[in-house]
């Protein structure tokens, strides 16, 4: 039968959360086989960063996807319910309420957060696309002159 020899197991880390395990079992050939060498691990920790990444690019592109799907849901109902006094934000309540059931990255769930308000706002006219539009770029020079360590006293 197949025995375990020396492995080498390397954590999927995205923002400090594990996410999986990158795991080398054994060597080629017989045993006994060698211990993984400190430039093996290395290699390993860099082959887990990378498929980290990839890990967290797939789970991005699902939630996008379902996001988009539910987004679409809600405005074929909008149109359909219309005449029954169904807005955008009831429409804006229930992405956002299922956003909170979605099982992944903080960071992601904060970001669709954010568009689905934005969208929700911006869907109740120009003026208020307007508004959001300057409200951001306003944050943007704002987070800039901070990082920069440039005096910050106001946003405009």
């Amino acid at each position: 039968g197949y025995s375990t020899q020396t492995i080498l197991a390397t954590p999927l880390l995205i923002n400090g959360e594990t996410v999986g395990v990158l795991e080398f079992v054994n060597r080629r050939g017989q045993p006994p086989h060698e211990p993984f060498a400190p430039h093996e691990m290395d290699w390993a920790a860099r082959f887990a960063d990378s498929i980290a990444a990839l890990v967290e690019a797939h789970e991005t592109a699902g939630l996008i996807e379902t996001l988009f799907t539910r987004t679409l849901e809600n405005a074929r109902r909008e149109g359909v319910a219309k005449g029954r006094g169904r807005t955008h934000r009831d429409a804006s309540g229930e992405l956002q309420s299922w956003l909170k059931t979605v099982q992944a990255a903080p960071e992601h769930c904060d970001l669709l957060s954010l568009a689905i308000s934005l969208q929700a706002i911006a869907a109740r006219g120009e003026a208020e696309r307007h508004l959001c539009r300057d409200m951001l770029e306003a944050i943007a020079r704002w987070t800039d002159r901070r990082r920069t360590g440039e005096s910050v006293g106001y946003l405009f």
